[in-house]
């Protein structure tokens, strides 16, 4: 995995462009560390349940954008039931969740009280 080329697998420059502002992982993460960090704002989250139990611990925001699975599940109760996360809305017509749905939810999520 070190040898691994993120350059071939992330959009052209964006290493360069990101360089000073964030980091890219290229193998597993200390996730629990990552979220117990004061300057995290928010998390998306695939919805898997370890993910969000480490994300709730650690009193970080979520927006839930499941992937397979019971993920859609556990977005329901997230969402609906305990009132912990926000949704991605997924585009109708491939499945996919478009650029402007991240940005509009990263800036509700950063910007109000939903969520937390």
């Amino acid at each position: 995995m070190d040898d691994f080329d993120l350059n071939a697998v992330m959009p052209e420059g964006f290493l360069d462009r990101t360089r000073d502002r964030g980091m890219v992982v290229k193998s597993w993460a200390p996730q629990v560390e990552v979220l117990s960090r004061e300057s995290v704002g928010g998390f998306v989250t695939h919805c898997g349940w370890n993910s969000v139990l480490e994300a709730v611990c650690a009193g970080v925001p979520l927006l839930a954008w499941p992937l397979y699975a019971e993920h859609e599940m556990n977005k329901v109760i997230l969402v609906e039931e305990m009132k912990l996360a926000m949704p991605m809305e997924v585009a109708e017509e491939d499945g996919n969740v478009v650029a402007a749905e991240v940005e509009k939810r990263v800036k509700a999520l950063m910007d109000s009280e939903e969520g937390t």
